[in-house]
């Protein structure tokens, strides 16, 4: 458990770094912005650095390592319509169509998953 812990924290930690070296050159602003961001801003990259990406990639392995693939698959499908759904309740933001399609192509996916197993409904297609 310790070495899934210790590789999940430097991969989250090694991974940042390139972002935080980049990330100001995609934005109007660049560096200038990155020294005056406040107390709260940078609360919230620590957050999704440290709590939010480290604690989710352990629990993904952990579960990757200890359910089967279908199982721990499903786990992740309903993540984006978590995301969108938080980002309109707490964000006000209003999805376009391609968001919908996307949303109910992942509920198609899991229906799919779900649906129970049918064998022997197909005939065997004998050679002529």
């Amino acid at each position: 458990m310790l070495a899934v812990l210790s590789i999940t924290g430097w991969m989250m930690l090694v991974g940042w770094v390139p972002l935080a070296l980049v990330a100001p050159f995609f934005d109007d602003a660049g560096w200038v912005q990155v020294a005056h961001y406040s107390p709260r801003a940078w609360f919230s990259i620590g957050y999704n650095v440290v709590l939010a990406g480290t604690v989710a990639h352990l629990l993904w392995y952990t579960m990757a390592r200890t359910l089967p693939a279908a199982v721990s698959s499903m786990a992740s499908l309903p993540v984006p319509v978590v995301g969108v759904f938080a980002g309109m309740l707490l964000l006000g933001e209003r999805p376009g169509i391609t968001e919908w399609i996307a949303l109910a192509l992942v509920i198609v996916a899991l229906t799919a998953v779900l649906l129970p197993e049918r064998r022997g409904t197909l005939a065997p297609i004998e050679p002529d």
